[in-house]
């Protein structure tokens, strides 16, 4: 394929690729890496936040909750699942409709138990 073909065919796949949303790791007219994944995890890694969801992966599976319920809220949250997404996987998976403000206090009290050591 000559060169000027190739170009072609290429422009117009990255184009079709632009508009799905399609995010391209390697930089196109250099051959490399954007971003190597150790400048990404410098960049995003928050060592206080991975220790918390560590523990609360930890908690999820052994602490005795007060219902299936509860051990169902928390163990979205320790997933990194925010308050709305957990409200809409129970509506949509568990036909179950909690308010957010319910769920917030859910999560609240059992990483209270988790840090504090409460029962």
């Amino acid at each position: 394929m000559k060169k000027s073909n190739f170009k072609e065919l290429k422009d117009k796949w990255y184009k079709k690729l632009a508009k799905t949303g399609f995010r391209d790791i390697e930089d196109a007219n250099e051959d490399r890496l954007k971003e190597w994944h150790a400048s990404w995890f410098r960049k995003y890694y928050d060592k206080e936040k991975d220790e918390y969801y560590t523990l609360a992966i930890d908690f999820a599976t052994n602490y005795k909750f007060k219902n299936a319920l509860e051990q169902f809220i928390w163990y979205k949250h320790s997933e990194g699942h925010s308050v709305r997404q957990i409200s809409d996987i129970l509506k949509t998976e568990k036909k179950f409709d909690l308010k957010k403000t319910v769920i917030s206090d859910r999560i609240q009290k059992y990483a209270h138990i988790m840090l504090k050591g409460d029962k």
